[in-house]
């Protein structure tokens, strides 16, 4: 119809008609993507009810009703739940996209302008990766559980030391991991292999979400922060075990030269 052809006023302007430079034309781009993802939070999905799941230092900087009424005296948004000057990192488009979305509490809309926020500072920092999608499920968990936005992005920034591999296009580090998890389950449990095998399914791609979210849509948030946990836990002990191995083989190579 006429009425659904007509662009909206404040509609995000066609790339092909801004002249703008090459990096503020890719910060533009992924500041659009971060923006729809984000408005999307499914906040009922992403409560955090289970603190025994999580660390003693994690839970206790929970984002409870406490912490939102403590933002809430903020100047990020009036008491409407309305954008006012605010974050240097959310441009007016994607403050009028976020006071459009209605189906969000004025405390979901601070956590969503935070999580623009911290993706479009990623972005800027990392333009090698930007954003993609699904970012916005791995940061979202340091933003409930820590209320300092800037110690929310380091913890995020190390994450995606971690993942960032999963993000590249042109890197094979995400079908490497789903390889591994083809034999992984051919050795550990056969007869669901032989089902995927006669499904022409070996190559795990219906796991390719999973991994590159690290079962956040998968798993309730408290669920998912705990997997996170102890696979942190195996990586810091398997760097402490090579340590020490390394430790011990320089001291014997030294005793021996002596």
């Amino acid at each position: 119809s006429a009425a659904h052809a007509r662009p909206h006023h404040h509609a995000w302007p066609s790339m092909v008609s801004l002249d703008l430079p090459f990096e503020l034309r890719q910060f533009y781009e992924a500041q659009r993507i971060i923006v729809m993802d984000c408005i999307r939070t499914d906040f009922k999905k992403n409560s955090l009810t289970t603190a025994a799941s999580i660390s003693n230092w994690v839970s206790s900087r929970i984002a409870d009703t406490s912490m939102y009424e403590k933002l809430s005296s903020g100047a990020d948004w009036d008491e409407a739940g309305s954008a006012v000057a605010g974050s240097a990192w959310v441009s007016s488009l994607a403050r009028h996209q976020l006071q459009q979305c209605t189906h969000f509490g004025a405390d979901q809309k601070r956590t969503v302008l935070r999580l623009v926020s911290l993706l479009s500072a990623y972005a800027v920092h990392d333009p090698d990766t930007g954003y993609c999608q699904g970012m916005s499920d791995l940061a979202l968990p340091f933003l409930l559980l820590v209320d300092d936005d800037a110690v929310a992005f380091w913890c995020f920034e190390h994450l995606m030391r971690r993942v960032r591999r999963n993000f590249a296009v042109e890197d094979s580090g995400i079908f490497a991991q789903l390889t591994r998890l083809a034999g992984l389950l051919e050795e550990l449990d056969p007869p669901l292999y032989y089902k995927l095998r006669q499904a022409n399914a070996t190559e795990c791609h219906f796991a390719y979400r999973m991994i590159v979210v690290l079962m956040r849509r998968e798993l309730p948030i408290d669920r998912a922060l705990l997997l996170w946990e102890i696979l942190w836990a195996d990586d810091a002990l398997e760097t402490a075990l090579a340590a020490a191995a390394a430790g011990r083989a320089s001291a014997g190579g030294a005793g021996a030269a002596a």
